[in-house]
């Protein structure tokens, strides 16, 4: 069962600010926290280093944990790894395998402690990374821990499937209605419906950014339900508000390109943003879309190059 979410949890602030997004400010936390059970301190542990792979400084996690000796710290090292290879080699599918790989036979040894919830969500990861989303799914049902749960949701959405999705938010209300990773998970089911559920959603995103002003998360889910919405000028704002927080998080500038694109931006402001997301993004849906774009227009003017010259 999920520990619950408690303004006396001494971890309250360090598990809140990851699930918010607010990776930094996780890392600050867990740094100050004070030293207490061994558990505690590894579950501390667990996060300030998923907050590091958030900030995409996976080198630094695998450094420090090459020796752990903590099943759940290495589960945090393999994330570490896989994500590494996407980051750095992006086309390069054999070396995402040998990672892949990994984690299939720690699976197929049944050496996981079923209370060892940061592997489940960590293979998860790595799972829905590769599109295996079943197996995702099947991972996760080992455990019932709240963030099980609330990976569960997001899969089931990555699928398409809000139907299922509603059910596993209804067992997490059951659980622990008013915390933060059940009020996310409901906003992103609603999200995935039309009319009432995206104004819905837009409220609970807006609640949350206004109670965590800092969270990205909390401000690009309110600013999707607005896009959803056709409201663009709202999102547009809001955006440019959080870019100013994060300018190279890769939710942010998808949503300014979509914006830009229906409100009064130039080419040169939209090409800007599609150039700083291809940059710092290689491995996005919407940068390999411009990218399979980009290589059907250049074969269709090689097509055409020679009648082109011979007339």
């Amino acid at each position: 069962m999920a520990n619950r979410e408690t303004a006396s949890d001494p971890l309250f602030d360090v598990r809140n600010s990851y699930y918010l997004g607010e990776y930094q400010k996780c890392i600050n936390e867990a740094q100050k926290a004070k030293r207490s059970t061994p558990e505690l301190n590894l579950e501390r542990d667990t996060y300030m280093y998923r907050a590091y792979i958030g900030l995409d400084k996976f080198k630094l996690v695998l450094d420090e944990l090459r020796t752990t000796p903590s099943e759940e710290l290495k589960a945090v090292s393999l994330l570490a790894e896989y994500l590494y290879v996407r980051h750095t080699s992006p086309g390069d599918e054999a070396k995402r395998s040998v990672v892949v790989k990994k984690l299939d036979d720690k699976l197929a040894s049944g050496g996981v402690a079923s209370s060892n919830y940061v592997f489940f969500v960590a293979a998860a990861t790595i799972y829905c990374f590769e599109e295996n989303f079943e197996t995702a799914l099947r991972v996760l049902h080992n455990s019932d821990h709240l963030e099980c749960l609330a990976y569960s949701v997001f899969t089931y959405c990555k699928m398409e499937r809000p139907d299922c999705a509603k059910k596993i938010v209804k067992r997490m209300q059951g659980t622990e209605e008013d915390a933060t990773l059940t009020q996310l998970a409901e906003a992103t089911v609603n999200l995935q419906q039309n009319g009432e559920h995206v104004q819905e959603a837009y409220h609970i995103f807006h609640d949350l950014s206004d109670k965590y002003p800092a969270s990205t998360i909390a401000l690009t889910g309110m600013t999707t339900a607005l896009i959803c919405m056709g409201r663009w000028d709202e999102a547009e704002s809001y955006l440019q508000d959080a870019l100013q927080k994060d300018a190279n998080n890769p939710s942010i500038l998808a949503n300014l390109i979509v914006c830009s694109g229906h409100t009064t931006k130039s080419e040169d402001v939209i090409k800007r943003y599609v150039n700083q997301l291809q940059d710092a993004h290689p491995n996005h849906p919407l940068t390999q879309l411009f990218a399979t774009k980009e290589r059907e227009f250049d074969r269709v003017i090689k097509q055409y190059a020679p009648e082109v010259a011979t007339n």
